[in-house]
């Protein structure tokens, strides 16, 4: 089962990295937008600020999916609860490109809409349960009858 999970990691270390590089690489949508957006009215800089935060909060919540898959404790369970309601809350609101861009897609086929939309939403599904167990049920999770399969 090990290998699954090291398999969803690097999918979902791609999908991360591709977001970080599409956010700061001029020239990107991503980037292209929150710098129009912001010439705008320089209070578009707190659109900015959310998606970087979410962004910054999704690259951190790398560590805890391979902390679970290789079953590590690191830090007070308290400090990764936190963290993964600081990025459900940031995953909420931190996307005013994809919104638009979703409605974009909505318009136009609504196919393509929900396609994208899954696809979206089920990458990060499994990190979620991954840092939900290793947050919330770590006595669980790391119980001595626990069979680790490699």
């Amino acid at each position: 089962m090990q290998w699954v999970w090291m398999g969803y990691f690097v999918i979902l270390a791609t999908f991360v990295g591709s977001n970080v590089y599409r956010f700061f690489v001029p020239g990107e949508q991503t980037h292209l937008y929150f710098t129009i957006l912001y010439s705008f009215d320089p209070i578009f800089l707190l659109n900015y600020l959310v998606n970087l935060c979410q962004i910054t909060l999704n690259i951190i919540h790398l560590i805890p999916v391979l902390l679970y898959v290789f079953r590590v404790r690191v830090f007070n369970p308290k400090f990764w609860q936190y963290l993964l309601i600081l990025r459900l809350i940031f995953d909420l609101f931190g996307h005013s490109f994809e919104i638009n861009f979703l409605k974009s897609l909505y318009y136009h086929n609504i196919k393509v809409f929900l396609f994208v939309l899954a696809q979206s939403i089920f990458v990060y599904i499994p990190s979620y349960i991954a840092c939900y167990r290793y947050g919330f049920e770590r006595d669980k999770l790391f119980s001595q009858n626990e069979i680790k399969e490699q």
